[in-house]
């Protein structure tokens, strides 16, 4: 019997250093089927996400971004789905290492490929491991033609020095730099892009933060304030099932408006969402990140703070930098800014 016991710890130790497994793998699916359009959900789920509905009832956030992006998996009967949900790392007996991260590879509405997966070391870099997958996988690094969707769930990515992003590993750095470099991870060389890049983050929808995605995307759809984790609705992806080749703006614009309408419904804060168009971006995007570089080293202001409208900062030209910008807006029910009407679309630490 104890020699059973040795034996089965022992597997359960070799087990532990393969950094995957394969949970689902159909043998059967045809990788040469072809799809019209690759999208990537990025679920980040390795910090506290419980929040409360509007019953009152407890949820965890990561999970319901989960079972949306699941259920346009099930529904993209002409797309490949590429799901990747990272939690915290565990051990088993304190000791062995476990798979505790999952990937879904859906093909066509169907799920191909299911492998739980960890980090092979802390050295890793940011979103290194899910790119490393995401090409084992998908074949859309073999398809030039279609469109390329990546939608990150998650809390706010701080600008720098983003240690202790990750709970579980907390050295792992975070940034506006390291995101742009793990993105990049997933592309084809230094003149591929992402037709649309949504960020459902809190207060990302920043001059900072374009500036840094500029090389990797066509669009950004995001935040520049508070998402209050009720995370954006991706419904509208699906018009690509009518339309493979529509306008990313138009998708864009889809998931803005339906996330807008649902956050105005649902909350009495502040609620802005903004769409860039990277191509006007391009024009002014220097002068507007100096600007704020400058406010930022004058001021000194709270980086933990939200954000608020970078219109307020003194050098901002309204007309000059809302150019490819487009801003959906309700102002809060209570407080000081109640009253306000409109927003430049931009988010800045402003004190």
């Amino acid at each position: 019997m104890k020699y059973t016991a040795f034996f089965g710890l022992l597997f359960l130790i070799l087990q532990g250093c393969s950094h995957t497994a394969t949970v689902v793998d159909r043998d059967s699916h045809n990788t040469d089927e072809s799809t019209a359009y690759s999208t990537i959900f990025y679920i980040h789920a390795d910090s506290d996400y419980l929040f409360h509905d509007a019953d009152g009832i407890a949820r965890k956030a990561d999970e319901k971004a989960l079972a949306s992006a699941l259920k346009i998996a099930e529904e993209a009967n002409r797309g490949e789905v590429f799901i990747i949900h990272q939690k915290p790392r565990r051990s088993f007996l304190w000791l062995i290492p476990r798979r505790n991260s999952d990937v879904y590879y859906f093909r066509n509405g169907s799920l191909q490929q299911q492998i739980k997966y960890r980090y092979e070391n802390t050295s890793q870099s940011f979103l290194e491991k899910e790119a490393e997958l995401y090409r084992h996988l998908s074949s859309a690094s073999h398809n030039s033609e279609q469109q390329r969707y990546f939608f990150y769930f998650g809390h706010e990515i701080p600008a720098a020095n983003g240690t202790g992003y990750h709970r579980s590993r907390p050295d792992t750095d975070v940034s506006f730099s390291t995101l742009t470099s793990g993105l990049k991870m997933f592309l084809d060389g230094e003149d591929d892009r992402f037709n649309l890049i949504t960020l459902s983050t809190c207060s990302n929808g920043s001059p900072l933060i374009a500036s840094h995605l500029l090389p990797v995307t066509n669009y950004l759809l995001a935040s520049p304030q508070n998402l209050h984790l009720s995370y954006m609705d991706v419904e509208g992806l699906l018009m690509l099932e009518d339309n493979p080749t529509g306008a990313p703006a138009e998708i864009a614009r889809e998931i803005a408006m339906q996330s807008f309408q649902r956050l105005s419904d649902d909350v009495r804060t502040e609620v802005t969402l903004s769409v860039y168009d990277m191509s006007e971006l391009r024009y002014y995007l220097d002068d507007l990140t100096e600007i704020v570089n400058e406010h930022e080293k004058l001021n000194q202001p709270n980086m933990y703070r939200d954000n608020r409208d970078c219109a307020e900062i003194e050098r901002f030209d309204l007309n000059a930098f809302t150019r490819g910008v487009e801003t959906w807006y309700r102002p809060a029910a209570f407080g000081r800014r109640a009253s306000t009407t409109g927003h430049s679309g931009w988010g800045c630490k402003i004190d």
